[in-house]
């Protein structure tokens, strides 16, 4: 009886033993222990990412599962098969300002792929601009179909557009300084970064005008001091009234024969000439009656 016993035991228990073994589903049954390798046609990506094709070697009956590291790394076709195969993987354009780096596994075996950072540059970096309500362009310049953000640590200062792919062109918005200190602040273009300086206001504005006694057609306009606005205005009656002309003079007779004399000369019969233009005219009229006097025999 007791030999039965562990006759039926030893027979449940080889049962257990062979359906609980190692039975891996790659390798198959009597076979050898299966190999794997996987190949990629590029490993090696600029930062506006790309598409590639790997290649996996296994024996036939050998089933295989690819995965990828990163998720911006993905893989599409036939990732998963027995025996050799291949599928495709796809990696994303970079907006990090560092290398980065990942791995595809297909079972046993892996492969790395790695990716430039995006490199952008901006020109000019440094811009100066007056007191008032400015504009300045920036060409920004990216590596492949980089994304990039433009960001300003001012409120006074602002990038247009705010966001971008690749190779573009920047708008700087700068407000007016109403204060007579001269701000700088910075706009940040993925790693790049351009300094913006603006002058302040001036503290007060300085005129000269010359001749003195010229007269302007011109009714508005921008003086030379950034910010300073002046207008001319026509001189009133009083104003030309006053202005007296300066009439030739001898030295050893003081006016010339004919000039106009003060209104206070003795024997002078005439009253003052109400205008310079008048007194000019008279001045003339008389000159030239003296002088045809001069030229009679």
């Amino acid at each position: 009886m007791r030999a039965a016993y562990l006759t039926v035991l030893s027979v449940f228990c080889g049962f257990v033993l062979s359906a609980c073994g190692d039975h891996s589903p790659t390798t198959p049954s009597g076979a050898t222990p299966c190999s794997y390798s996987v190949g990629l046609t590029t490993n090696s990506f600029a930062a506006g990412g790309g598409t590639g094709t790997a290649s996996v070697t296994a024996g036939a009956g050998c089933s295989w599962s690819a995965t990828s590291g990163a998720d911006w790394v993905t893989l599409s076709g036939a990732s998963q098969g027995s025996g050799p195969g291949s599928f495709t993987y796809t990696v994303a354009a970079s907006s990090a300002a560092n290398d980065r780096q990942t791995t595809i596994g297909v079972a046993s075996a892996s492969a790395t792929i790695s990716q430039t950072a995006c490199a952008i540059t901006v020109a000019p970096t440094a811009i100066t601009v007056g007191n008032g309500s400015e504009q300045a362009s920036v060409a920004v310049t990216a590596s492949g179909a980089c994304s990039w953000n433009a960001s300003a640590d001012a409120t006074w200062l602002s990038a247009d557009p705010g966001t971008g792919h690749g190779s573009s062109a920047l708008t700087l918005h700068v407000a007016e300084n109403n204060t007579t200190g001269a701000r700088t602040a910075h706009v940040q273009v993925g790693g790049a970064t351009i300094t913006v300086s603006q002058t302040g206001e001036s503290a007060g504005c300085a005129f000269t005008f010359s001749p003195a006694g010229a007269e302007l057609e011109h009714q508005a306009g921008t003086g030379a001091s950034h910010g300073c606005i002046w207008q001319p205005l026509a001189p009133t009656a009083a104003q030309r009234a006053s202005t007296t002309p300066m009439m030739p003079t001898r030295p050893d007779r003081g006016p010339i024969h004919g000039a106009p004399r003060s209104s206070s000369s003795v024997g002078d019969q005439e009253s003052a000439a109400p205008s310079s233009s008048f007194r000019i005219v008279t001045w003339w009229s008389r000159r030239l009656r003296s002088l045809l006097r001069l030229a009679e025999p």
